[in-house]
């Protein structure tokens, strides 16, 4: 059976259970739908929920997420029987601290890179400027300084893999902005509050795909605070940061798309002075763009499937290598 995500964003709207069903209710709106047709529930701080209706999420395996403005999850309810196989987080520390670890993630940088090489390319075609073709010199450089790295001491590499990829994203941003329509170029990349509209709509794809990955992260048995290359970050999910490199570029491509395809407008944008904050109207539009962008079916590592699953099977096979993994070498210093 089909699924699809619940998103429950409107101010007074609430989240009940009515016949065995969850019921969705606001002031001029009702409508019933059934606990299997659902795969995930989000809902902002303006919404309610009822405890019949967390309960009948629970015993659906529904997780429930409470987000921010840009989609940023700030907590969310998960039923106690996901990942119930603690052998899995405590080799998940273990290899945080071990020298697989640190080649995994620079794997996973050099991917990151790639995949930013790769998607300017597609969309600066028609586009002549000097950010574009610096990022291109640049970041072949990068690539090779990572592949070359051959440090055995955790700390130093972790410091400069930290160095490479910030100075990398900084010239794939500028790349970016030199690709975008005139009215929607940038200077700076904005996170809270976001300082112009591109950045506002790439903050809110972020969110949406932290949530996913947050969840099923969670689905799979791994402790989401339990990171590699983010690991210093006290109360933070940081291997949500660690496993997002990977699939950063499927949050980019779309909003770069709505920009250079005139798909938003500015009506869809309010000035709150500082930041700009995307209104309902825009935020309806990017959120169907999106998911329907996570739902196409594309070939990935050797598989044909939706973005969404390639998502979900990769971070099964991490959990997976975690059950199995075995520590040999513990690092004097880590990531």
């Amino acid at each position: 059976m089909k699924k699809f995500d619940v998103q429950i964003d409107k101010y007074g709207v609430s989240l009940a259970v009515k016949d065995g069903q969850f019921y969705i209710k606001s002031k001029d709106h009702r409508q019933s739908v059934p606990a299997n047709k659902i795969r995930q529930i989000t809902m902002t701080k303006s919404t309610s929920i009822t405890g019949a209706a967390v309960q009948l999420a629970l015993d659906n395996e529904i997780d429930i997420s409470f987000v921010h403005k840009d989609q940023m999850p700030y907590a969310r309810i998960w039923n106690s029987k996901f990942g119930s196989i603690s052998t899995i987080r405590r080799n998940q520390l273990s290899f945080s601290e071990s020298i697989d670890g640190s080649l995994w993630i620079k794997d996973v940088i050099k991917e990151k890179i790639k995949n930013q090489m790769t998607l300017i390319f597609k969309i600066s075609k028609n586009v002549d400027s000097p950010s574009v073709q610096n990022f291109r010199d640049k970041m072949a450089s990068y690539l090779y300084k990572i592949d070359q790295s051959q440090n055995s001491d955790a700390l130093i590499l972790a410091n400069q893999l930290r160095g490479w990829e910030a100075n990398a994203s900084k010239l794939f941003f500028s790349a970016i902005s030199a690709c975008l329509p005139l009215q929607w170029k940038f200077k700076l990349r904005s996170r809270r509050p976001a300082m112009d509209a591109f950045n506002a709509v790439l903050n809110y794809s972020y969110g949406i795909l932290y949530n996913k990955i947050e969840g099923l992260l969670i689905r799979a048995g791994l402790d989401p605070h339990i990171g590699v290359f983010h690991k210093d970050q006290y109360n933070r999910p940081v291997l949500v940061y660690d496993i997002i490199e990977i699939f950063r570029h499927w949050a980019e491509y779309p909003v770069i798309m709505m920009f250079q395809n005139d798909i938003l407008m500015s009506d869809y944008f309010t000035d709150l002075k500082p930041g700009i904050n995307i209104n309902r109207s825009g935020k309806k539009i990017i959120i169907e763009i999106i998911m329907s962008f996570y739902n196409e079916k594309i070939e990935f590592k050797g598989n044909r499937a939706k973005r969404i699953v390639h998502i979900k099977s990769y971070i099964q096979d991490f959990s997976s290598q975690m059950k199995d993994f075995k520590h040999v070498y513990v690092k004097k210093s880590g990531i």
